[in-house]
């Protein structure tokens, strides 16, 4: 069962990819919002990797039912994005 904090946690990071995240549009598009978060430090780094994920397999990213890529074109964009993001964080994409 999720803690009071983890649930709070998951909602702020909705909160703020729902107020910032295009619903619609391109990938690049919502890379771009991605990119504007992390430079603003509006986004933590685990929050950057579930929406990568997402992004990635084109919907919600799950281990065990959802985890082939269905969007390769986003993995150039991934790499776009590493550029602006911590180095602990693009050392953990590069492993």
């Amino acid at each position: 069962m999720a803690s009071e904090a983890s649930v709070e946690a998951e909602t702020s990071k909705k909160d703020i990819l729902a107020k910032n995240m295009p619903a619609t549009g391109t990938a690049k598009m919502k890379f771009g919002v991605l990119i504007g978060l992390i430079e603003v430090g509006e986004i933590e780094n685990r929050d950057i990797v579930d929406t990568v994920l997402d992004l990635l397999v084109g919907g919600n990213f799950d281990l065990e039912s959802n985890f082939i890529i269905q969007e390769p074109d986003n993995i150039g964009h991934l790499v776009d994005m590493l550029e602006h993001c911590s180095v602990t964080l693009q050392v953990s994409h590069a492993c």
